[in-house]
């Protein structure tokens, strides 16, 4: 079995991006103020070699190569095992080996939370005096 690293970068890093220009300076811009932390996702599901029933699902950040794991069966019952047992699993309703079935890997967005007592959504219709001051703003715009 071969194992491949996709590294992502901590969100503490200060990132920039570097451009060259035509005479070959390279000059650098922030990244956007807005952070949004990319956090990978690994799924794999579990299943009966001989009668293929689901077994369960493992949910991890990266495959773990030593200590314990949660397997969450389909009747909604956690497994807490060793990694080193997991070779040693057997279905419940013939006794056949359980197996990975599928191994996925996903990157996930991670924004942050929005606090919706000081971010309200604004309803109704706007006030008299920004409606007065757009329509001047608006006014003095087609003039120009």
């Amino acid at each position: 079995m071969t194992q491949t690293s996709d590294r992502i970068p901590t969100s503490g890093t200060s990132s920039t991006v570097i451009q060259m220009t035509d005479g070959s300076q390279p000059t650098s811009k922030p990244v956007s103020s807005r952070t949004v932390r990319r956090v990978p996702r690994i799924t794999v599901e579990f299943g009966c070699l001989m009668c293929s029933r689901d077994f369960g699902i493992l949910v991890c950040t990266s495959l773990p190569l030593c200590g314990a794991v949660t397997i969450l069966q389909p009747g909604g019952f956690p497994i807490q095992m060793a990694v080193d047992e997991l070779r040693f699993l057997r279905c419940a309703s013939c006794g056949g080996s359980v197996l990975p079935t599928e191994i996925t890997r996903e990157e996930v967005r991670v924004e942050r939370r929005i606090d919706w007592s000081q971010e309200r959504p604004r309803r109704g219709r706007p006030p008299k005096w920004l409606v007065e001051q757009r329509r001047q703003n608006g006014h003095n715009r087609d003039a120009s």
